[in-house]
């Protein structure tokens, strides 16, 4: 199908070259503005420091989402999929909702 194929190029593509610093950048920029409008509720606020100090950051952990982020590199996204896209593990499942 040609989900599956433009996934295939896309794993292949960051396996192969990378992602670039301007990506990086921009994902960096969305990723934390997605962050924070996420704690735009008092509920995700507290469940963000419930997170943060049950995963043993401590209550300053919320704060340092940011430059935690800001400090991903291209090399380490590139790592990253090496290690977790492996072609030869590739399964796809079509997933399809029922007919009404």
């Amino acid at each position: 199908t040609q989900v599956k194929e433009s996934l295939e190029k896309e794993i292949n593509r960051l396996l192969k070259d990378g992602v670039t610093a301007d990506e990086v950048r921009k994902a960096i920029a969305y990723s934390i503005g997605e962050h924070e409008i996420g704690l735009q509720t008092r509920s995700a606020t507290v469940l963000e420091y419930a997170r943060s100090i049950y995963s043993g950051e401590g209550v300053q952990g919320l704060a340092n989402y940011a430059r935690f982020i800001r400090g991903v590199t291209p090399e380490q996204v590139k790592n990253t999929a090496e290690a977790y896209f492996k072609p030869q593990l590739l399964r796809a499942a079509v997933v399809r909702g029922v007919k009404k």
